[in-house]
């Protein structure tokens, strides 16, 4: 890291410079450390596919082991390695992170991300889990996967309506 007159988080410019820096179609990383997110993170079989969105994102989630606060710059190359192509990363026992060439798509994956976590932790509170036949995930992926531009930008853009309708001040 270079030093800055601005301040800045060293764990966030680690994380999110390595992946901007390494993943040519990286123009958008998003990160969040919320409840369920990091509760999933913390499980050891981690994400589930057996809900809805998890089956969307079946075999496009990267897991990276925790190694502290990420503040070392000798993590950056572990964290895109255990990255590769996959555009929604579970970091271990602390949260979900998500990349992609617009801020819709990446918003898009993170998004659908955490919504199987929250199904996967309130399903795993009910009781035993109904699993998804395998064969069901290709179709799953193909149809309902986060990745296709388009949509991305038809949901993205209806979320800013909705914003702006309650408080467009947010554009100022």
């Amino acid at each position: 890291m270079r030093d800055s007159k601005y301040p800045f988080y060293p764990a966030g410019f680690v994380i999110h410079s390595a992946i901007h820096g390494a993943i040519d179609n990286a123009h958008c990383v998003m990160h969040t450390h919320t409840t369920s997110g990091i509760a999933v993170a913390c499980l050891k079989s981690g994400l589930s596919p057996d809900n809805f969105y998890g089956a969307m994102l079946h075999g496009q989630v990267a897991y990276h082991e925790f190694e502290g606060i990420t503040v070392e710059e000798g993590e950056r190359e572990r964290l895109v390695r255990s990255i590769g192509a996959k555009p929604a990363v579970i970091l271990r026992n602390h949260g979900l992170l998500s990349w992609g060439p617009s801020v819709s798509e990446a918003f898009m994956v993170l998004w659908t991300l955490q919504r199987a976590c929250d199904v996967q932790i309130a399903a795993s509170a009910a009781g035993a889990i109904n699993p998804i036949r395998p064969e069901v995930f290709p179709q799953t992926v193909r149809e309902g996967g986060p990745a296709e531009k388009r949509t991305c930008d038809d949901v993205f853009a209806a979320l800013q309506r909705q914003v702006d309708a309650r408080d467009p001040s947010y554009r100022n």
